[in-house]
């Protein structure tokens, strides 16, 4: 009885120290987490996004990831992946499938482990419109290796403003031939150029003034 109960110890002592001694084994325990960068933008603008090591990888046995973000298409378009970041300087780009409206697969592998934490590579995309979304990860999806070491990837919220249009004054006005209105401007950015419709009705004088130079009507526009 003594000896059986030596021996159960003994197995336990040695399954203990092989949990602690085996390569990965400790490492399988954690949870390497990683970020979607948030920004905010303008309607109709061209931006990128990191996608960032937010814990260390140094020491984690990482070969290859698999990424699944989503996002509302309504909102953004997914151009492509503009640059790698310091993370994977010594891998490929990584390769990315987008055959789902609003879905992304991104995929990585490298002969070389990784290490350090920050950017590992730049998303570019459009905003179609002002309005907001998530670029959220697909958990299903997302994976390390094969799956270990286990991973966690934050969402981040894109906000698109809307963009400034210039709105000039006033609305309406009646000339007479040869007679000028000086024109003023609300909102988009400088510097402004003033155009008319029917240049035989009105021109642009003095770049910012309408000058009438026939019967009609016609509009200014910047």
């Amino acid at each position: 009885m003594d000896k059986l109960i030596r021996y159960i110890i003994a197995s336990c002592l040695w399954t203990w120290c092989f949990t602690l001694l085996s390569p990965g084994a400790a490492q399988a325990q954690s949870t390497v987490g990683f970020s979607i960068e948030a920004k905010t933008v303008v309607e109709k603008d061209t931006f990128t996004i990191a996608i960032k090591a937010s814990d260390l990888l140094t020491g984690k046995n990482i070969y290859a990831f698999r990424f699944g973000l989503t996002y509302n298409a309504d909102y953004l378009e997914f151009l492509g992946i503009d640059s790698v970041g310091t993370v994977l300087k010594n891998w490929d780009i990584p390769t990315f499938s987008n055959r789902n409206r609003g879905t992304i697969i991104l995929a990585g592998a490298g002969t070389s482990v990784l290490s350090g934490n920050g950017n590992l590579f730049y998303l570019k995309f459009k905003a179609l419109r002002a309005g907001g979304t998530y670029i959220s990860n697909i958990s299903g999806v997302s994976l390390l290796n094969e799956g270990s070491p286990k991973m966690t990837l934050t969402n981040a919220y894109i906000q698109a403003n809307s963009k400034s249009y210039p709105d000039i004054y006033p609305d309406n006005y009646q000339l007479f031939v040869g007679e000028e209105m000086q024109m003023h401007v609300n909102g988009g950015a400088a510097p402004y150029i003033y155009n008319t419709v029917d240049t035989a009705v009105a021109v642009i004088s003095d770049q910012t003034k309408v000058k009438a130079k026939g019967p009609g009507f016609t509009k200014a526009y910047v």
